[in-house]
């Protein structure tokens, strides 16, 4: 990772790492269509450092946050890798619970595409190929994912 690990400060946060995106892998059914992110795809939005969170299903308030070090981002060959440092919130330690019991094992991600996609019917169905992501807002722990091969984990 070009950030090995949250600057923030660790006191009293618990740490959670994995794959928010795994490369070249389909998602499930989106309503018609499926997804693929390529290699590269984050390189450019990573370099402009958003200010990601880290939710819950998409839902409620940062568990962690790239302004203020608690979280991490990088892209590798496999996908896009974070290391989070949880709040601890009740929020945060209920969480932790879920992830150390195997109970939320996956993630997922809220972004938008300027472009950078391309559309093509394939064995699979039509299937929406991501070489660039625009902007990307927040990764999720979540129980459901739209791409089974994500994953998180208690460091």
């Amino acid at each position: 990772m070009s950030q090995t690990a949250p600057t923030g400060s660790s006191s009293g946060r618990a740490r959670v790492s994995g794959y928010a995106v795994v490369f070249d892998s389909l998602s499930e059914d989106l309503g018609g269509y499926r997804e693929r992110v390529m290699p590269g795809a984050f390189q450019d939005t990573l370099k402009r450092r958003p200010d990601v969170r880290f939710l819950t299903n998409h839902q409620g308030l940062p568990l962690a946050r790239v302004s203020n070090g608690t979280l991490a981002l990088a892209e590798d060959t496999h996908g896009l890798r974070f290391i989070a440092e949880l709040a601890d919130t009740q929020e945060g330690r209920d969480l932790l619970t879920l992830i150390r019991a195997g109970d939320v094992s996956q993630m997922s991600f809220a972004f938008r595409l300027d472009g950078g996609d391309e559309w093509s019917n394939t064995a699979a169905g039509l299937v929406s190929t991501i070489n660039r992501v625009s902007d990307l807002y927040e990764i999720s722990a979540v129980g459901i994912p739209a791409y089974g091969e994500t994953e998180v984990s208690a460091a």
